[in-house]
């Protein structure tokens, strides 16, 4: 499982006929974890872009569907993933050795 949470595998696979974006769901997730890192556009739109060089690679049929999947993920991430940000966040504060607790 690299793409969605472990409960929401389900309706969010890592590849749909074939066209896998896990590695770039990893990339999103290890962006959205590093701390001090990039801003939360700035992973979502990597994200976005590695897909989009991934759906390069199929041919013309299988690429104008994993175009569209490498969208929906993109949206879902815009829209539902403040709270995986959020939560990544909070991680940085509480390891930070200018953490007071």
């Amino acid at each position: 499982m690299a793409c969605g949470t472990r409960w929401l595998d389900w309706i969010i696979p890592d590849s749909l006929f074939g066209i896998d974006f896990s590695d770039a769901c990893r990339w999103h997730d290890d962006d959205y974890s590093a701390p001090g890192g990039k801003t939360r556009d700035e992973c979502d739109d990597k994200f976005l872009g590695a897909m989009v060089r991934k759906a390069r690679k199929y041919g013309w049929w299988r690429r104008f569907w994993a175009r569209r999947f490498a969208l929906d993920y993109y949206a879902a991430v815009c829209d539902f993933g403040q709270d995986a940000w959020n939560c990544c966040r909070a991680n940085d504060h509480a390891t930070s050795p200018n953490h007071p607790g």
